[in-house]
């Protein structure tokens, strides 16, 4: 997610010795802003191979036989990058696994004869009006449990640990949808579910901080240590005067619980629903995944499979088969101009690799008199 011009700030501000390791998944969505780095630096789809003498390094250290990987040429990077093939937010061999593997490929063949099989993680869905009310009618259900929840603490208002297991019970399910705006984005969805929501008696989105309501920060405050993307919820805190008072609460990685006034809050939104961008870096046990019903150029073979992937044991997908048909044959592409600088130029046969930098050859380490040139790994 981290965009050209972001990323080649960072570089510049590291000194030139520095390590730098990049974690991430290449075939997910590629930054809302200019280049896709992450998948620029592995070369796409292209599978490399290792060096003659790295293959032997390797062999002796893991008693292994590698000789099947062995390139005689390649660019100098294709020695300090490796594929994590192994899930461990699911099973390779679920519904959701077999799924996300056919929505890489683009394999619009494999993925309806997944649809046609029964998997007991998956339940997908053709777009219609009744189906449409029932996916409403689930995410009012799921996002019920954790809203009751908050009733039992509520006159005592809600102690740290009791936040940190409603957030818990939040984070279990979660909408996404590819689009912001009209019925089947942001907007329309987040409308239809606290509408369903308070015909139930669950919440009253009559006032703007209704218990219970989930809210994404939108705009960073590094004032007060919230950041685009971050996600609270709105709970009963009990003040020293011994009066409970509605406050708006985020949980740390750290697992810190903090309670922030919500007026003091900068941008933000409600989340009952998410767009697919926002979600990338986050996992739920189950996602309930909408395309909008009509073709658009923002859905893509990425967006489906990263929007699969955030699902843990259960996935829904509510689409109409032509509009993600089409999305599946469609693959992002970007042209930043990176993929061509790392990977042009191969290595000769000694094993002597060369870079081409500002058109100069050079062994990859910084010069003097360019200080944007840096050892990536």
């Amino acid at each position: 997610m981290v965009d050209l011009p972001l990323m080649t700030k960072l570089m510049q501000a590291l000194p030139p010795n520095a390590q730098v390791i990049l974690l991430g998944d290449k075939d997910q969505l590629a930054s809302v802003e200019a280049g896709s780095v992450l998948a620029d630096m592995c070369d796409g789809d292209v599978q490399h191979g290792y060096s003659l003498e790295t293959c032997e390094e390797l062999n002796s250290l893991l008693k292994m036989d590698l000789s099947s990987h062995v390139e005689q040429t390649g660019a100098r990077l294709r020695e300090h990058i490796c594929h994590l093939r192994k899930s461990f937010r699911f099973d390779e061999q679920s519904g959701i696994g077999l799924l996300a593997s056919a929505a890489n490929a683009g394999d619009v063949s494999q993925w309806q004869a997944l649809v046609n099989q029964d998997f007991a993680d998956l339940n997908m869905l053709t777009l219609s009006d009744s189906n449409f009310d029932l996916f409403i009618q689930q995410a009012v259900n799921n996002y019920g449990q954790y809203i009751q929840a908050i009733e039992g603490p509520y006159e005592q208002g809600s102690a740290d640990q009791q936040a940190l297991h409603i957030h818990q019970l939040f984070t279990q399910f979660q909408v996404l949808c590819a689009l912001r705006e009209g019925t089947l984005g942001v907007s329309g969805l987040n409308d239809a579910i606290e509408q369903g929501l308070a015909k139930k008696g669950l919440i009253d989105p009559s006032t703007a901080w209704y218990l219970g309501r989930p809210l994404m920060i939108m705009q960073n405050d590094y004032g007060l240590n919230l950041y685009n993307g971050d996600i609270g919820l709105i709970l009963p805190q009990k003040n020293e005067q011994g009066e409970v008072t509605l406050k708006a609460v985020f949980v740390g990685s750290d697992q810190q619980v903090r309670w922030l006034q919500p007026s003091r809050l900068p941008l933000h939104e409600t989340v009952f629903a998410m767009t697919v961008h926002k979600s990338q870096g986050s996992e739920f046990d189950h996602c309930a995944f909408v395309l909008p019903d009509y073709d658009t150029q923002v859905l893509s073979k990425e967006l489906i499979y990263t929007g699969i992937t955030r699902a843990k044991t259960q996935l829904t997908c509510l689409s109409q088969p032509s509009v993600l048909q089409a999305a599946l044959s469609r693959q992002v592409q970007r042209a930043s101009g990176l993929r061509d600088r790392l990977w042009m130029e191969p290595s000769d046969a000694q094993g002597d690799p060369k870079t081409h930098v500002n058109g100069e050859a050079c062994d990859g380490k910084p010069q003097a008199n360019d200080s944007s040139q840096y050892s990536l790994f």
